[in-house]
């Protein structure tokens, strides 16, 4: 599956002209932990349809963790953190819980 990242993208953003006549999925992502998402909605073209996600047919994996769970140090954090990779391979719904520095134990640092 072939992806567009819009990293940073705020305001309004036409991304129809890049897009094949197909069946597409939006994933919208914080690309890093402290970042605020205020995604406000979809306009799609007159032809366009909408199909039911298939969510609620996979299995949840939950990755809880540090800077190696968020993705850190890679290009597109997050969505290229293990997590992401493995939830994407398996074909599964995934979420990352993870804060960089955070531990299990008090009293680590």
């Amino acid at each position: 599956m072939g992806y567009n990242h819009y990293t940073g993208a705020a305001g309004t953003n036409n991304v129809s002209s890049s897009l094949s006549n197909a069946t597409h999925v939006v994933t919208v992502v914080a690309a890093w932990e402290g970042n605020k998402l205020q995604f406000q909605g979809l306009t799609l073209s007159s032809d366009a349809t909408v199909l039911a996600p298939a969510i609620l047919n996979k299995p949840l994996i939950e990755f809880i963790g540090d800077s190696i769970t968020c993705g850190a140090k890679t290009p597109d954090e997050e969505i290229q953190a293990y997590p992401w990779l493995v939830g994407e391979q398996l074909d599964c719904n995934h979420t990352q819980i993870a804060y960089s520095g955070i531990t299990l134990v008090d009293g680590y640092h």
